[in-house]
């Protein structure tokens, strides 16, 4: 997960990483545009993501291991809930997925 991304690579690189061609932006993941939000009575921001699934030249279709949950009115106070999760190892994916569903339902019972 990120704030933004590129798709140049310093031409002077010489290692053996992920190549970079239009094919690559496939594992990217990002709205169109940001989101504005008023948090409670006075805060105003904006908010986007940018997800992109590792490189795994021997598992092309391995799923991306990151995961985001936003929750407007969260606690029903005019409060929001932004979470992001990054899973790692074999069954990373599951992770990041099983924390986005249930994370911020179990601290909002926490905080009530």
């Amino acid at each position: 997960m990120g704030l933004c991304m590129s798709t140049n690579r310093p031409s002077s690189s010489n290692d053996n990483s992920e190549p970079n061609s239009v094919n690559d932006l496939s594992r990217v993941q990002a709205p169109s545009a940001s989101t504005n939000c008023l948090i409670g009575s006075s805060i105003s921001c904006r908010y986007a993501y940018v997800s992109q699934r590792g490189y795994y030249p021997d598992e092309p279709n391995k799923a991306n291991q990151d995961a985001f949950n936003i929750v407007r009115d969260y606690l029903s106070d005019g409060s929001w809930f932004f979470g992001v999760f990054d899973g790692h190892g074999k069954e990373g994916d599951l992770c990041a997925q099983f924390a986005k569903r249930n994370l911020a339902n179990t601290m909002g019972r926490a905080c009530k």
